[in-house]
């Protein structure tokens, strides 16, 4: 592996660390509990979100450059809060639309842009972070 590749692998992994880290601290009361079976994925090409449901929860996905996306999960009543913005730096430029493959892979969907492959697990919903070419794991999780 050349090493601005390497450099590059490893920040990306960094700032994943770092966001999920700023999510568990700033997102008081919050506690992890496995999400359900994918649902209605589905792009809606107005606000440039992958949006889907796992359960009573919905997600959206929504991708601001090759390499800087959030993932958000709504209560567990269906509804999304922006609580998080006052403590995270928020792109605020137009979103990009990905590469969608949602008929590809039996098991999951795979959202793609130049710079990585996010692959969301349909049974249960999972997320796993890949390199561009969806074979390098940069992170996964595991339940």
């Amino acid at each position: 592996m050349k090493l601005h590749e390497w450099i590059k692998r490893r920040s990306l992994l960094l700032s994943f660390a770092i966001a999920a880290l700023l999510v568990l601290v700033f997102v008081k009361g919050s506690y992890a509990v496995p999400l359900g079976d994918v649902a209605d994925f589905k792009w809606n090409v107005t606000t440039k979100m992958v949006e889907f449901s796992v359960g009573t929860p919905k997600v959206r996905i929504i991708f601001y450059k090759d390499d800087i996306f959030r993932i958000w999960v709504s209560s567990s009543a269906g509804s999304f809060s922006d609580a998080a913005s006052a403590q995270l730096v928020v792109w605020k430029d137009e979103p990009i639309a990905p590469i969608i493959d949602s008929t590809t892979n039996a098991s999951y969907y795979l959202i793609k842009t130049n710079e990585c492959a996010l692959r969301v697990y349909k049974k249960p919903c999972k997320f796993g972070l890949f390199d561009v070419g969806n074979t390098t794991p940069v992170f996964e999780e595991s339940e």
